[in-house]
């Protein structure tokens, strides 16, 4: 019994020392999810181009209703004619919801990326997918508010 509650304290310390000694890593959010690999890497890029590790981010509110909003790291998109009725109970502003979301639609896709256009479309300016830019930055980004 003694041993049991040290292991389940020591557990929490470690829980409330990484959040108190700052914000968890994107990647960690993503690792929890399911990603693994390279496509953890992947994964954790896309989230920077499309949020800049905001996790209140919202965009493509210009089309919605169909196609829009996106929320939260990777830009779930919430229009109508996307992810609206599967993930409208969720609360996508929460870090490792939003990542676990994402994780579906990778899963979904026959474990591609092809539903984020910073993998399927080029930066115009690098001739590259946007995310590209952004894979140096992957070990080290937290996620951050607005």
């Amino acid at each position: 019994m003694i041993v049991i509650t040290i292991m389940i304290l020591a557990a929490a310390w470690i829980l409330i020392s990484a959040v108190a000694g700052g914000t968890l890593k994107i990647i960690d959010y993503a690792r929890k999810a399911g990603f693994a690999g390279d496509d953890l890497t992947i994964a954790v890029a896309i989230a920077l181009a499309e949020s800049s590790g905001k996790v209140d981010a919202v965009g493509d509110k210009n089309l919605a209703p169909e196609y829009g909003p996106s929320l939260g790291l990777w830009q779930i998109n919430m229009g109508t004619r996307a992810h609206a009725s599967e993930f409208a109970d969720l609360n996508l502003f929460d870090p490792q919801v939003n990542a676990n979301a994402a994780f579906k639609l990778y899963s979904r896709a026959g474990n591609s990326f092809r539903d984020w256009s910073t993998f399927t479309q080029n930066n115009p300016k690098t001739g590259q997918p946007y995310y590209i830019s952004h894979l140096d930055d992957v070990t080290t980004s937290e996620v951050t508010n607005a």
